[in-house]
This record gives C-alpha cells, structure tokens and sequence, in this order.
C-alpha cells in the first residue's frame, strides 16, 4: 500500500513502513531544535546539523545509512534473556546472518541487563 509518500507491506508476522520520501531535515539554530522527517537516514541529519553549525551534534547511532525513524523508535529491537530463550535467539541470528546480502549492515548486541542476587 502506498500513501503519502510511505510504503508500507506485510511480510506475516512483520509489518514494514518505508518511509524514503519524508526525508526532510530543517535545523533552527536560534532555539537549537531539529525537525527531521521519518525517513531521513542519520547521515542527512549529522550532513545538516554540520552544514549549519560547526558546534552542535546530535548523538546517534554509527551507521549513516539507518533511518531517523527507525533508529529513534527503537524498531528492530529484540530484549530477552536467558530464561526468555535468548540463547535461541541468538541461535537463529547466528545462523541467518551469514546468509543475507554483504551489503546489508547487522548487528546483534549481547551485554549484561543486571546482576543476579
């Protein structure tokens, strides 16, 4: 389904939106505000903020090429552990992520939630 400059499709049991035509990004220095369209990707935003100001920053992910929207909703993001079968998780991922197209960036990131009394 297109609408308003969005795709959005359904590949059972994910739902997919993208968004490449609400890349939009106006940063206002005198309020030190950024507006910043869903699809916009972090590079365009770091590339702007940079073009418009020498001093100001805004910390994000490593990988330009990953949507503000995205990134900034957390979409993507798996938290389970040990006893919510992490280790199968991590299993699947292991096995899938050899598989797919080199130029697609992935990551997996494992790290300690909290301490066990």
């Amino acid at each position: 389904m297109i609408t308003k400059g969005y795709l959005m499709f359904l590949i059972n049991p994910f739902l997919f939106s993208i968004c490449l035509n609400l890349r939009s990004v106006s940063v206002n220095l005198a309020d030190e505000t950024a507006w910043v369209g869903a699809g916009a990707t972090l590079g365009e935003l770091f590339y702007n903020i940079w073009k418009n100001s020498k001093v100001h920053g805004f910390r994000a992910g490593v990988c330009p090429t990953v949507g503000v929207g995205g990134h900034l909703s957390g979409a993507g993001r798996i938290e389970r552990s040990l006893t919510e079968n992490a280790t199968d998780i991590t299993f699947k991922w292991q096995s899938i992520a050899s598989t797919t197209d080199e130029n697609l960036f992935m990551r997996m990131l494992l790290q300690p939630v909290g301490r066990l009394s």
